[in-house]
């Protein structure tokens, strides 16, 4: 019966409820989380959250790095068992990652399709430092805390001439009418080319194969 909106100051995760769209435009942020409130947390350069209620609890998913230098951000997940978000306590779960990729990995979301969760997200082929071009890749979950191994490759930055400066990210996932839409962004945040595309496919077909998607040409 609620809406939620999260976000983050940078280093701090925040969070806020309303009956209605415009009451949240006006309701005050709650800080849910930070780097003190757990000596494991990563302690910069938080982006990106996304709140999730799975299997009875709360999941909260952002991007963030322990070292300083955002070219290994990486995703991480808080969990709460409190039945309101802004209450009980919020715990890190760890980092999320594919072992056999270990790499950069923002901008996670995630979709369900027949009983499977999904994670969506932008990383790199194969360097941490050298961290273009970024791509959309896709690994099925198999908790809420973590993916399975082996992921997809299903979007690639320069398909298209607008998708310039070697950027895929932000992905966001819709599923209306027999589809899934899936929106990302491109050509890089630092540019006045920053912009969407969209792609979809069947909701009859695999997420995990390359060929199940398509790209739309605008």
């Amino acid at each position: 019966g609620y809406y939620y909106a999260t976000g983050t100051t940078g280093g701090s995760i925040v969070l806020k409820k309303a009956k209605t769209l415009q009451e949240l435009k006006g309701t005050p942020n709650v800080m849910i989380f930070n780097p003190n409130m757990d000596e494991n947390a990563p302690k910069y350069a938080w982006w990106a959250p996304e709140i999730y209620r799975f299997d009875g609890k709360w999941y909260v998913y952002f991007t963030a790095n322990d070292v300083g230098n955002d070219v290994y951000q990486s995703c991480y997940v808080i969990e709460n068992e409190s039945e309101n978000p802004l209450e009980g306590e919020w715990k890190l779960k760890g980092r999320i990652y594919d072992p056999d990729h270990d790499l950069y990995f923002i901008d996670a979301t995630i979709f369900e399709l027949k009983g499977q969760r999904y994670m969506v997200y932008c990383s790199v082929e194969e360097d941490h430092v050298n961290h273009f071009p970024q791509r959309l890749y896709i690994s099925k979950m198999d908790s809420p805390i973590s993916i399975e191994k082996g992921r997809t490759l299903i979007s690639t930055p320069g398909d298209y001439s607008w998708e310039g400066n070697g950027v895929n990210e932000g992905p966001e996932v819709i599923i209306r009418n027999g589809k899934v839409f899936l929106v990302y962004s491109t050509s890089g945040c630092w540019t006045a080319q920053y912009k969407l595309g969209m792609m979809e496919m069947s909701v009859d077909d695999d997420p995990m194969e390359a060929a199940s998607w398509t790209k739309l040409a605008q």
